[in-house]
């Protein structure tokens, strides 16, 4: 966290000296429009000065350079503030150059008259031309310091040629002339550092506004882009979430109007189905959802790819075999990597699913390559292909290419889920498809130093469950689910005490004997919440150890700080529910050996 608040940090201070620099930049560029008439007038002035003294032609040959170079200042004043990508950090950088070059030329151009005129001219016109050449660069100060380099140059160009011709030439008042004009050199360049240190405060607020302009901004396009999308989410979830609950419905008509066995078993089946498409939906869209708010809450730790990945074969490999599809992993065991666990899991789960799903035949194969500081995971699949036109598509949320299996197969997030997880731990993700020969998706994943696992104690098996770890409490002031919640749990042989709220339950443990295992839905009625029942419980019976397990729709939610109580997210899978009840009233059980 520290690296990345750092890196954060240098971003910031990155950008806000290349606004610095870009206001410098127009300070100096931004009033050249208005000098075209200051550079005419110090080319008469000069002419005024120097031509009676020098040959015509010498004097016209001074003029000529001096117009060209206004002329070519001036074009690129106008050029400057016509080019669109004058902002761009490359292009501030040659503008800049430009600038220095300018007045490295302007103060060559002026500092020649020291050596072309100042020698023959008299006296009167020597000091004359000395003065306006000294006002030229003292003045150059109030519109050059924004870029330091450039004024210096164009200050030591021009006057140092005059400070050695009048130190060097023979007569009684040079040497105080020379000595006089490079005591106001130095002092320009003072100045010159002085007033650009004061423009540079000025300087440094303006581009600490305008980054922040330009943050506020930025945000305000992620707002805008946020909002659509979840307008998007809104709009394909109604839709995609109705078709299903149309076949519900439908079914629940027919399975009322028939009696027969087979009839009632086909519709259970059904049912089934249409169940576990709803609750995979919403799974696919909650867990898009949280991915959005996820790059401040990633977990990166050492992970086993291997063991990863087995899991992952567990799950899977029965998918494929119903398919007729051969699954092969093939990894490593010394194989760690640098990941948020959840997140690694889930991406790697939906690619594997994708392929399976997408395969009617062949196989899938599941390759880790080891590089130098990173695997690149790779899932390959024979499926169809997919078209080259659609490649950039496919992570985008509710993409699906075959129609044949989108009305049962959820709603089309998997891919986009694993490119938003991808972002969110700063992998790459790439594809390559053939059509008609299969796809493949690779993953680059930091490798980490391998870490050492701590195999736990297991428990000796438990015996038969007493009694007291038989019996429940459901908190939910759903009534439906809540009934539905204890129905199941009386189906699996529990014995249940039920209430709407925390006082509610409270009268109903007052006949109740203490309970094996809490049940709390996460936000009940009038501000209470499910940890609150918990813990009401437990001050009932004294005993903190009882287990509990919070329901919620909230992914965002965790429960750091509290104490042997476990989280579930609806939609509930009901194996997980059984599974995660055997396992917290065995710990209890030896707990209480």
């Amino acid at each position: 966290m520290l690296q990345l608040n750092g890196l954060i940090s240098r971003r910031k201070r990155s950008h806000r000296e290349e606004e610095t620099r870009n206001l410098e930049l127009i300070s100096v560029m931004g009033a050249g429009n208005a000098f075209l008439p200051v550079y005419v007038f110090f080319v008469v002035v000069c002419a005024y000065i120097i031509y009676p003294g020098i040959p015509r032609s010498t004097a016209t040959a001074w003029i000529g350079i001096y117009l060209l170079y206004t002329s070519i200042r001036t074009v690129a004043t106008y050029l400057y503030h016509d080019d669109a990508n004058r902002t761009d950090a490359e292009r501030v950088m040659q503008w800049r150059r430009f600038v220095f070059c300018s007045a490295f030329t302007h103060g060559i151009i002026l500092g020649s008259l020291a050596v072309i005129a100042l020698p023959i001219l008299a006296p009167t016109r020597q000091l004359l031309l000395t003065c306006f050449v000294l006002l030229v660069t003292t003045g150059a100060i109030l519109y050059v310091s924004a870029i330091l380099p450039a004024l210096l140059i164009l200050i030591f160009a021009a006057l140092m040629p005059f400070v050695m011709i009048w130190q060097i030439r023979p007569g009684v008042f040079e040497l105080p002339v020379s000595n006089f004009l490079l005591g106001a050199l130095f002092a320009n360049l003072f100045l010159s550092v002085v007033h650009y240190r004061n423009n540079s405060n000025l300087f440094f607020f303006a581009a600490e506004k305008a980054v922040a302009i330009k943050e506020l901004e930025h945000k305000n396009r992620e707002l805008v882009v946020a909002d659509r999308a979840r307008v998007q989410l809104l709009a394909v979830t109604s839709h995609d979430l109705r078709q299903p609950v149309h076949a519900l419905r439908l079914i629940l008509a027919h399975a009322s109007e028939n009696d027969e066995k087979e009839v009632i078993c086909s519709n259970i089946s059904k049912l089934r189905r249409l169940a576990d498409l709803i609750a995979q939906m919403l799974l696919e869209m909650m867990d898009l959802s949280a991915l959005e708010h996820e790059a401040d809450t990633k977990n990166l730790e050492s992970i086993s790819l291997e063991s990863v990945l087995q899991q992952l074969k567990v799950s899977q490999e029965p998918l494929a075999e119903k398919k007729g599809l051969q699954l092969d992993i093939q990894c490593s065991k010394d194989v760690w990597v640098l990941a948020d666990a959840s997140l690694l899991r889930r991406m790697l789960l939906n690619l594997v699913s994708n392929a399976i799903k997408y395969t009617h035949a062949g196989r899938v194969v599941v390759e880790c390559n080891v590089q130098e500081v990173n695997v690149v995971i790779s899932v390959r699949d024979t499926g169809a292909g997919i078209p080259q036109s659609r490649l950039d598509d496919i992570f985008k949320p509710y993409v699906r290419l075959d129609h044949s299996v989108a009305d049962n197969e959820g709603a089309g997030l998997g891919l986009a889920i694993v490119h938003r997880a991808a972002v969110v731990q700063g992998f790459d993700i790439y594809v390559a498809s053939t059509m008609g020969v299969g796809s493949v998706f690779e993953l680059n994943v930091p490798l980490a130093k391998k870490r050492m696992l701590v195999e736990k104690p297991r428990a000796s098996p438990a015996s038969v469950p007493s009694a007291r770890l038989r019996r429940i409490a459901v908190v939910d002031d759903d009534f439906f689910a809540r009934e539905a919640l204890i129905a199941l749990l009386k189906h699996w042989g529990y014995e249940t005490v039920s209430g709407e709220s925390i006082s509610a339950l409270r009268g109903a443990l007052r006949s109740f004997e203490k309970p094996g295992l809490i049940i709390a839905d996460n936000q009940l009625g009038e501000g209470e919440w499910g940890t609150e029942a918990i813990s009401a419980v437990r001050e009932i019976f004294k005993d903190e150890n009882i287990p509990g397990i919070v329901i919620t729709g909230d992914t965002s939610l965790m429960l750091d700080g509290f104490v042997n109580m476990k989280l579930m997210h609806k939609p509930l899978d009901p194996g997980s529910l059984r599974n995660l009840l055997a396992k917290l009233l065995d710990q209890s059980s030896s707990s209480h050996v």
